[in-house]
């Protein structure tokens, strides 16, 4: 199914930038929250939008593979994919610590939807698949996760950010 989509031109800090993604809010102010073709979210003040163009539609979501393949271009070499039926796992730890925790993401994920479903909320399993990152080893870890958490890096050993949309966490055996 194809969604609805903008190709939206911003401008800061003297670079243009060129955004296709589908637009998940659109504040007041004419600010934008646009999610891009990878699950990374965008947010745009409305003075960096210099211009932006309904697309009609973006191509249906990259396959479970191809998404794990954009992916693993952004990390360090070695990583490898593991997919299962709600997440596309990229490692570089052994190929059973990643298939395990991906079953423990799947049984906790199962778990989530059940019980707020008994609970009486509506609810749905993600339309695309969650992205995971396990590095090998903490120092890794650290250094990708370093831009998102800071100098509380060394006492958190896996988070999810809002914005990237992915989970991030290292070997723990």
């Amino acid at each position: 199914m194809a969604r609805s989509a903008l190709r939206v031109t911003t401008r800061a800090g003297g670079v243009t930038r060129v955004l296709d993604g589908r637009m998940v809010v659109e504040a007041a102010d004419g600010g934008l929250l646009l999610e891009l073709a990878d699950q990374r979210y965008e947010i745009l003040q409305p003075d960096e939008i210099v211009s932006r163009e309904r697309l009609g539609a973006l191509p249906l979501a990259p396959t479970s593979k191809d998404l794990g393949q954009r992916i693993q271009a952004e990390l360090p070499p070695g990583f490898e994919t593991h997919v299962t039926r709600h997440y596309v796992v990229c490692f570089d730890t052994s190929r059973d610590y990643a298939r395990w925790a991906a079953s423990l993401f799947e049984r906790l994920a199962e778990a989530f939807l059940n019980y707020w479903s008994r609970a009486g909320l509506e609810v749905a399993a993600p339309r695309e698949p969650l992205i995971v990152v396990i590095f090998a080893e903490r120092e890794g870890y650290e250094r990708y996760a370093a831009r998102d958490l800071g100098a509380a890096v060394d006492r958190v050993v896996g988070y999810y950010n809002l914005m990237s949309n992915r989970v991030a966490t290292y070997d723990l055996t």
